[in-house]
This record gives C-alpha cells, structure tokens and sequence, in this order.
C-alpha cells in the first residue's frame, strides 16, 4: 500500500496501526501507483506514519507540517474567492438594478431587446474595476 501525507489532525485519536492515543494524529490517504487517491484516510502516530511511509520522523513531521500549511493557505484562497464572488454579484445586482430596473440577466436582456450576452458584456464592462 503506498500513501500520502495529507496532514495533522487537530483531534486527539486512537492510532490506526497501533493502537495507542495520539494528540495529533498524522493525516495518511492511500494512493494508488500513479499517485491518484483511494479516498481511505487513517490516523496515526508519528512512529506509525514513518514505519508505513518507509520516511523518517522528521520528514513525517516536515512533510506533515507542509502539507498543513497547504491546507490553510487553500482554505484561504477558497475563502477570498468567495468574498470576491459575493462582492461581484452584489455589484452586478445593483448594476442591473441602475442600468434596467431588474435583478436579472435575462430580465434585463428582455426589457432591453438585447441579446443576453450582450448584457452580459456591457455588465462585465461596467463591473472592470472589481477584478
């Protein structure tokens, strides 16, 4: 079986190999031999983690700690392209809501006699300085 570290677990749990508790449990998803996932997780402690993944300790500990910081700045990149989404609708209903007296794309597109696309271009002109 070969794996992939994905991380630390914030959970104290019970080690998947030994037994034994663990405060922070490493994070361990089996991968197949071209590296795509098998969507198996299991917790295990550090010593566990090494003797499974045939590294050292340290390099567990490394690459664990690395992948934690992935992890965050993932959830952070997810999170501000959210915020930026909301920003954006937000600015194009207000948008519709000058320019043609609508909520809608296709409200506007019919009121208008335009094409949708067409609206939907003058919006993303008019919305240029959100990008």
């Amino acid at each position: 079986m070969t794996y992939v570290i994905k991380g630390t677990s914030n959970r104290a749990a019970t080690c998947d190999e030994c037994g034994k508790d663990v405060q922070h449990p490493i994070q361990l998803e089996t991968i197949d031999l071209t590296g795509n996932p098998l969507g198996h997780r299991t917790y295990v402690g550090v010593d566990c983690a090494a003797a499974r993944t045939r590294r050292s300790a340290k390099a567990v500990k490394a690459d664990a700690a690395r992948a934690d910081r992935e992890r965050k700045a993932d959830a952070r990149r997810q999170a501000e392209r959210e915020a930026f989404s909301q920003r954006y609708d937000q600015a194009e209903l207000e948008w519709l809501r000058e320019t043609y007296g609508v909520t809608t794309i296709d409200e506007a597109s019919e009121r208008a006699g335009k094409d949708w696309i067409d609206v939907w271009t003058e919006a993303r002109a008019a919305l240029t300085e959100l990008d």
